[in-house]
């Protein structure tokens, strides 16, 4: 298993101009704001989160994040404060502004509905993984769709609500968004974005697990052995 990326989203203050750190040090983002100095920093659910104005905030890499994965899975926390009045995303990679031409997307609909779709793009649509549960302004929410080469199972707080088909992936060279999806202009988010996560896998029901509670499931390679006794004092 391997974590792609890992934007926390927790820097303090988060103005305009600010790196978005990705902990595996591949894919930072840079924040965009319409507001300058106007920090943007708040409490999040575990640590602190980015508030996001539905307006023109938003950030953004440049370069291909995954290409031609055979499993993947898509997490992160959101809170909606206020309705935006259209779709919403606070994760988006696609060939064009749609949610429709996305490989990958999270948010709310326009009825505010929670989503999180893996690829849209192959024929599967925007709505494959929509849920039907409206967000509950002030409420977070944690969303993971987990894809294992065949089917997509779509997660809300660590509860199997979707399942769907999938059995292709289309990469393409696109810059990935958080906030929005395009430069400030389309979709965008009204409301709170914290940890967002990429891997190339799909994670087993006990990551999935710790990965909702909080913590890093560890990337292990090759074989390890523990002789000898083992005392753990709590």
């Amino acid at each position: 298993m391997t974590l792609i990326a890992n934007w926390k989203l927790g820097e303090n203050p988060a103005i305009h101009g600010t790196t978005l750190v990705d902990t595996t040090g591949n894919y930072d983002m840079t924040l965009n704001t319409g507001d300058g100095s106007t920090n943007k920093s708040i409490t999040g659910k575990n640590n602190n989160a980015v508030d996001f104005d539905g307006n023109n905030d938003y950030a953004k890499h440049t370069s291909q994040i995954v290409n031609s994965p055979t499993s993947l899975t898509i997490c992160g926390w959101i809170k909606k404060e206020t309705d935006g009045g259209s779709y919403e995303c606070a994760l988006h990679h696609a060939t064009a502004a749609t949610i429709g031409s996305s490989s990958y997307w999270f948010g709310v609909d326009i009825n505010n509905n929670l989503c999180n779709t893996i690829g849209a793009s192959t024929g599967v649509g925007w709505s494959a993984g929509n849920t039907n549960i409206q967000a509950v302004y002030g409420t977070w929410y944690h969303l993971m769709s987990i894809w294992d080469g065949s089917t997509v199972k779509v997660y809300v707080d660590n509860v199997l609500k979707v399942t769907y088909t999938l059995t292709t992936y289309n990469s393409v060279d696109y810059p990935t968004r958080i906030g929005g999806s395009a430069d400030g202009t389309n979709y965008q988010f009204r409301g709170a974005i914290e940890d967002v996560r990429i891997y190339d896998n799909a994670l087993t029901d006990s990551e999935r697990t710790e990965v909702f509670e909080g913590s890093n499931p560890a990337t292990i390679t090759g074989a390890s052995t523990i002789t000898g006794a083992l005392t753990i004092t709590i």
